[in-house]
């Protein structure tokens, strides 16, 4: 297991499964030995935390819709989509709407 630079603005998204977190890049899916939290204190603010268990990248969100429950749908431009649960959708609005102003 060799160690990698890994350049947060290529992350799609990151996901915490079984104990283990996974980074998407466009490219490449890498495994990180550090809970969600700690990488979340390390990150990046346009990485952001969308359900106990994804941080998704600002930048890659192409659109989102609203679901009847409250939740949101987030697509992100590598096609995939995301799960907002309600419990973070106040803070993604949030953070969108800080980002959309300063870039």
């Amino acid at each position: 297991a060799r160690e990698q630079q890994l350049d947060y603005a290529k992350i799609v998204f990151a996901e915490y499964l079984n104990r283990q977190m996974f980074i998407y890049t466009t490219d490449k899916v890498y495994y990180v030995r550090r809970s969600l939290a700690k990488f979340n204190q390390q990150s990046p603010n346009y990485l952001v935390q969308v359900s106990k268990s994804i941080l998704i990248n600002l930048y890659v969100i192409s659109s989102f819709e609203t679901k009847i429950n409250g939740n949101l749908l987030v697509t992100l431009n590598t096609g995939e989509q995301q799960i907002v649960s309600r419990k973070f959708v106040t803070h993604l609005r949030k953070q969108l709407k800080a980002f959309s102003l300063t870039s």
